[in-house]
């Protein structure tokens, strides 16, 4: 019965075994998923990037070209400045041509980064597809690490791992965002060059046909042009300065952003590695609830072995008591003594079933504190140091057991022995003893004839020995016998000189089996107690090196446990007494303490005074030396008083 309730505790505790692996197959699945889509979202950024980073280049070949447009025009302007406007008609047409042909170049730039805004936006919408499969994928993997976690009492780390992952999506999130907010400001950026390489382009135009008529004006009217021209050169430069300043700030926002990108990727390890040494410990946690399920098995396996040896104790028990109740008047005892064996094997059975209990909640308590506290995983790991030295205290306790076992059986054996060698020294006295009587009624027989010899020939036959016949006291003294009767009072006289060295030696051997039997049952007694003391330290040696899974301490004796609170399913009669016990000495001291303090107090504060009992007070009484006023103090209604 008591393995059979263990067995079911320990199949309740312990999980099924294909829940576990189909569970474990469903999650790998889910990570091998999970690293297809980072792979997938890696790619897309790379690709992303690439073509932001070709973007940049052509952005960067556009500036260059602008750059030596205007380094052109400003070497135009000196030319204007140091000479006159006639023959530079032409090079303001080439000019203008150049102009024209930068202008297909930034259109033919515009058309390459539409194409480029357009594959980024592919590609943001696959980023956006891979992190909704991402996100289900993730739910779904969350979702197997939670029953996973919820079978192991792993929940609150994943919980925060979770909580971590979604902050780390946040994180990521705001990043993208602020990506997306850098590539709009810098087309916004790149759509204010166009409109001012256009307005430029037109101004240039304003200004050619300005040069054009006033090549056809006076030369005031040039110098005027020129200077109109210089102005406008001015603007021009001043713009292409501002947009190279917001080209600036959008190579700076870029950076800002890689920098976030970089620092999102980095949290994104992060949260990987950490994720890693969640599995690992959910692993090791997994493992160690093996291996405490292994221990229990084995504490499951030795309570059971105990169980049958008790039940066989039982069993011997009920035969010697079967046996005893067909014995004769001498059997009452022993039939009381099995009983009394049997009740004490049933005690022992019900004290095994509760320990038993006892180790089961044990292990409930350590389950639930392995799963309501993070600080059983810093327990196990100060345990797992000791979990060597305990089982080899265990294995100790085991060989002791086993040598005390022995000893009881050789005990056992020996007392045995010394009952048949009682038995056949039982055995030889009747024998004796009947030979004794055979050899009475040979001499009663002889006597007889010897009589009747006596009666038919009165006169004696003369003889030189004579005997006396220690049977016949009522015939003469003096009777001669036949030889072959003083051989048979030889004989006579040898068998009841050996029947009283078979009595000493009878009473002998019963002295030695009664000393032997209380002996070997003082033995088997302690050897029983310091059995039921081993097994008990070796089921809480086992029970205190596993887990758990879930204390964090080395088993104790129950004196040496604190006392639990009177709420708590812990509190109980026994446990208040083995505190008790444990502690007595230490409430005697409190007691006495205490009880010195109040009648100190009480001597002190004058409550054993004569006016609180009806008598005198003591302030009109003369004045009485201390040692008399103590002698003299009332105690209860008896008052003490010195000679």
């Amino acid at each position: 019965g008591v393995s059979a309730d263990a067995a079911a505790v320990g199949a309740a505790e312990l999980p099924g075994e294909g829940d576990d692996e189909e569970l474990r197959r469903r999650a790998e699945e889910a990570e091998r998923e999970l690293e297809a889509l980072r792979g997938r979202q890696a790619t897309s950024a790379r690709e992303a990037e690439a073509e932001l980073g070709n973007t940049r280049q052509e952005l960067e070949a556009a500036r260059a070209e602008g750059d030596a447009l205007r380094a052109e025009l400003e070497e135009a302007r000196n030319r204007l400045r140091d000479q006159s406007l006639a023959g530079e008609d032409d090079r303001l047409v080439e000019l203008q041509q150049r102009l024209e042909a930068a202008q297909d170049e930034v259109a033919m730039l515009r058309s390459a980064m539409a194409a480029a805004t357009e594959r980024i936006r592919a590609s943001k919408e696959a980023e956006e597809r891979a992190r909704d499969d991402l996100e289900g994928s993730t739910e779904e993997a969350a979702a197997l690490r939670r029953r996973v976690a919820d079978l192991e009492g792993r929940q609150p780390l994943l919980d925060q791992l979770e909580q971590e992952n979604e902050e780390l999506l946040q994180r990521l999130a705001d990043t993208q965002a602020e990506r997306d907010d850098a590539k709009r400001k810098a087309e916004e950026s790149r759509r204010e060059a166009s409109a001012a390489e256009e307005r430029a382009r037109s101004l240039a135009e304003h200004h050619q046909r300005e040069a054009d008529a006033a090549g056809r004006a006076s030369q005031a009217d040039r110098e005027e042009a020129r200077r109109e021209l210089e102005a406008a050169w001015e603007e021009l430069h001043a713009r292409a300065a501002a947009v190279d300043e917001a080209a600036k700030k959008s190579e700076e926002r870029e950076a800002v952003v890689r920098r976030r990108e970089d620092e999102a990727a980095a949290r994104e390890t992060a949260a990987e590695h950490k994720v890693a040494a969640a599995q690992s410990e959910i692993g090791r946690v997994r493992a160690e609830a093996e291996e405490r399920a292994k221990r229990f098995a084995h504490v499951q396996s030795m309570f059971s072995k105990k169980e049958a040896a008790f039940g066989e104790r039982l069993e011997a028990a009920e035969a010697r008591a079967e046996a005893a109740t067909r014995a004769e008047a001498e059997a009452v005892s022993g039939r009381n003594a099995a009983k009394e064996e049997a009740l004490a094997a049933e005690e022992a059975a019900s004290e095994l079933r509760q320990k038993l209990a006892s180790l089961g909640r044990e292990c409930e308590e350590l389950k639930s504190q392995a799963a309501s506290s993070e600080e059983l995983l810093d327990g196990l790991r100060i345990e797992a140091a000791q979990l060597e030295h305990t089982r080899r205290q265990a294995a100790e306790a085991e060989q002791r057991a086993d040598a005390l076992w022995e000893e009881s059986k050789q005990l056992q054996r020996e007392s045995r022995a010394l009952l048949l060698r009682a038995e056949e020294a039982e055995a030889s006295q009747r024998r004796a003893e009947e030979r004794l009587e055979a050899q009475k009624q040979h001499v009663k027989l002889l006597t007889a004839e010897l009589e009747r010899a006596k009666e038919d020939d009165p006169k004696p036959a003369p003889h030189k020995e004579r005997t006396e016949d220690p049977e016949a006291s009522s015939g003469p003294p003096d009777v001669s016998l036949p030889v072959d009767e003083e051989e048979r009072a030889s004989q006579l006289e040898e068998l009841r000189s050996s029947n009283q060295e078979l009595q000493a030696r009878l009473a002998e051997v019963e002295a030695q089996a009664a000393k032997a039997a209380s002996t070997s049952a003082s033995r088997i007694s302690s050897l029983e107690k310091a059995n039921q003391q081993l097994s008990w330290q070796v089921a809480m040696v086992s029970s205190g090196g596993g887990g758990g899974g879930g204390g964090t301490v080395p088993a104790r004796s129950p004196s040496e446990r604190p006392l639990p609170p009177p709420t708590s399913p812990g509190f109980s009669f026994t446990s208040v007494a083995g505190w008790v016990l444990a502690h007595r000495r230490v409430l005697v001291s409190l007691y006495l303490v205490v009880l010195h303090v109040m009648v100190y107090s009480a001597l002190t504060h004058g409550a054993f005074s004569f006016s609180s009992y009806g008598g005198k007070d003591l302030a009109a009484s003369p004045p009485v030396s201390q040692p008399q006023a103590i002698a003299a103090a009332p105690i209860g209604n008896v008052t003490l008083h010195s000679r």
